[in-house]
């Protein structure tokens, strides 16, 4: 096991070592938050298409690499948190856009069978030592609040399912 401490980064997966992702960051300093400014040629104004434009040349593939990096830009740019509930909300934001869906990853025969996908997330607060999560097949977060959780030596242990639960909350009822 290697354990790193750089806080700076912000960002971390599992491979291929981190000392190479430091160095693959360095192929996307180009990209920023802020929009790329239109481009003058004689009377002709070029403008970029849409709003993101900074953003162009962030990696969309599901490789490592290609998720550290976005996941690195969209921490690196976002908007500073005030709150615990809103670092919660930040991460959670920034983890759906790296996880991958069933099916987008599949072994050389190109079937289902064993194929690669985010099963869940975990979000970690270590001041308030809370953990959330949340599955694949419930994008609902939930929480386990530790403080209140016994942790001496000879404790009864616990455990949870976490798999299943309602996909779609139906919030019908609760228009006005």
């Amino acid at each position: 096991m290697r354990i790193y401490d750089h806080a700076e980064l912000g960002v971390l997966t599992n491979s291929p070592p981190f000392d190479w992702h430091l160095i693959n960051i360095g192929n996307y300093l180009n990209i920023r938050a802020a929009e790329v400014d239109p481009l003058k040629l004689g009377n002709t104004s070029l403008a970029p298409p849409s709003q993101g434009s900074g953003g162009r040349g962030l990696p969309g593939d599901w490789t490592s690499p290609s998720r550290l990096v976005r996941a690195w830009f969209m921490q690196r740019y976002a908007k500073p948190v005030e709150t615990a509930a809103a670092g919660v909300n930040l991460a959670a934001h920034i983890l759906n856009a790296v996880d991958i869906p069933l099916g987008d990853i599949r072994p050389g025969d190109n079937t289902f069978k064993d194929s690669d996908y985010t099963m869940w997330i975990a979000i970690k607060d270590l001041k308030n030592q809370v953990v959330y999560f949340r599955t694949y097949d419930n994008l609902a977060l939930r929480s386990i609040d530790l403080k209140k959780l016994d942790m001496k030596p000879g404790a009864p242990k616990k455990a949870l399912g976490i798999q299943g639960g309602s996909e779609v909350a139906d919030v019908t009822g609760n228009l006005k």
